[in-house]
């Protein structure tokens, strides 16, 4: 009896699922379980046709909206991540006599460098070409690879500036030519300042050098894994008619610092969870944070242009 009951009713279900007509099927004596499921999964795998249209809008819109991966911490300053980061900042370890700028050289500039505490040390540095200085750790490991980029940018040195020879050079200063937007896209193709070598410009330097003392350029700033910001970061360009004055005045307690750079990427490939403030704390990245000038500074630095 069980068994015909069971029967009758699949055949029903059948009928009514082929003329795509709901049906409600009461349990009897467990006999429709089977026939239960199936349709459950017939019905699923109908189009759904009776869906909103707001909710239609918006899986359209959702379906057009590009992708964004995961930015990085939105600011370099540990314990105060902001998502309200100025544009245009200057973003720099420092103390209370000088300021840490970031150069790439060749070893034979950079060996000389560090052992004579000079820069021109060497004579393979050229005081006819522009130098490109970088406060931001993130932007200079960047530029450099880390270090691996090129064999004239395989080490990194730092340099202190005192405060009041940093201002002047940035006094001196004009706004390289306007940036394009689409540079935020790994520069979008644009010719980087610091020439194709990381020590000193080549042809770029002697084109910039000619249209004043120092040159200003503000560039998408980078994150530990050199992730796009969305604010940027200054570079300085220190031309052949102020470069005497740079090394001589400037360029004060030379450091390399080209390990640290590589003991950095080494934990952010071996640790992918490791963070800002992991790198702080670990000595691989200087705590950095907003250097304050003037409004005569700001002026000359377009600093509150975007």
């Amino acid at each position: 009896m069980k068994a015909e009951i069971g029967s009758k009713l699949q055949s029903q279900a059948k009928a009514h699922i082929s003329q795509n007509a709901p049906i409600y099927l009461i349990p009897v004596f467990g006999a429709t379980c089977s026939c239960q499921a199936r349709i459950n999964q017939e019905e699923s795998a109908r189009p759904a046709t009776n869906l909103p249209t707001v909710s239609n809008n918006k899986q359209r819109r959702a379906r057009r909206r590009p992708y964004s991966p995961p930015s990085e911490a939105s600011h370099h300053i540990v314990g105060n991540m902001s998502s309200s980061t100025p544009y245009r900042e200057i973003r720099a370890s420092y103390d209370e006599y000088a300021i840490t700028v970031y150069q790439a050289y060749s070893p034979t500039i950079a060996e000389a460098a560090v052992k004579h505490q000079n820069l021109a040390a060497s004579p393979a540095f050229s005081m006819t070409r522009m130098t490109w200085i970088k406060p931001s750790w993130c932007w200079m490991m960047y530029r450099s690879g880390y270090s691996y980029k090129d064999e004239r940018q395989t080490r990194i040195l730092a340099l202190k500036i005192p405060h009041e020879k940093f201002k002047k050079l940035l006094m001196e200063s004009s706004l390289s030519e306007p940036e394009r937007r689409s540079d935020d896209k790994v520069n979008g193709g644009k010719k980087e300042p610091g020439g194709r070598g990381g020590d000193q410009n080549n042809n770029t330097g002697k084109e910039e050098e000619g249209k004043g003392k120092v040159r200003v350029q503000w560039d998408p700033e980078r994150g530990p894994r050199l992730g796009i910001k969305p604010y940027r970061s200054i570079q300085i360009g220190v031309g052949r008619n102020i470069e005497r004055f740079f090394v001589e005045e400037c360029a004060k307690e030379i450091e390399d610092v080209t390990e640290r750079a590589r003991a950095m990427k080494k934990l952010l490939d071996e640790d992918p969870s490791i963070g800002l403030e992991q790198l702080v704390e670990r000595g691989l990245m200087p705590q950095e944070r907003v250097y304050d000038v003037d409004e005569e500074l700001r002026r000359i630095l377009s600093m509150d242009m975007r």
